[in-house]
């Protein structure tokens, strides 16, 4: 009986291994470059950032019912940020980190408008009635009482024209909504 052994060629080239490897960097380096030349998608934009101010006001809701504290949302032409109501004036929130102010990426701008005179004159009635000095600059566009209420309005986020409602009611709900939507409705 012969045995024969057989000499081991080393081998010349990749192994598919390492040619998919590669393959997916260069799709991955490809993906990052496209992604920062191309212009971003305004509408995508627009709709992650009014269902993100959606889920934190109805976070900053929770906070105040669970809390038993007033609080309140201050609105720029590009950002946002919570106040609560404590020893007779608003102040900033600064110890609750997801309701921390909030700027609007590039190209986004928010505008508010109030819902029901009627909210607006009984504020107004409370301020004077209680006798207190309000700091008009760290008064809220929107209050989140802590009974649950909100005042209600509409927070308009657009972008490059694309704009999307976030709609608050006296109730406490708040939906994101197409302002095609909120005409038909009216």
């Amino acid at each position: 009986m012969s045995v024969h052994f057989f000499r081991r060629v080393p081998q010349q080239g990749f192994t598919l291994l390492e040619i998919l490897l590669v393959l997916l960097l260069i799709g991955l380096a490809g993906s990052y470059v496209v992604g920062s030349v191309l212009p971003k998608d305004s509408r995508r934009q627009t709709e992650t950032q009014a269902e993100q101010f959606a889920a934190v006001a109805a976070l900053a809701r929770s906070e105040a019912l669970v809390s038993g504290r007033d609080y309140g949302i201050r609105l720029t032409q590009y950002g946002y940020s919570f106040v609560f109501y404590r020893s007779g004036e608003w102040q900033d929130v600064d110890k609750i980190r997801t309701l921390q102010s909030r700027d609007m990426p590039d190209g986004l701008q928010l505008s508010f408008k109030p819902g029901e005179s009627v909210w607006q004159e009984s504020l107004a009635q409370e301020e004077k009635s209680e006798d207190r000095e309000t700091d008009i600059e760290n008064k809220p566009d929107i209050y989140l009482w802590s009974s649950g209420e909100i005042s209600p309005g509409q927070v308009s986020i657009q972008a490059s024209g694309h704009t999307l409602l976030v709609v608050l009611t006296e109730m406490g709900n708040i939906r994101v909504q197409d302002p095609r939507v909120a005409e038909m409705e009216s």
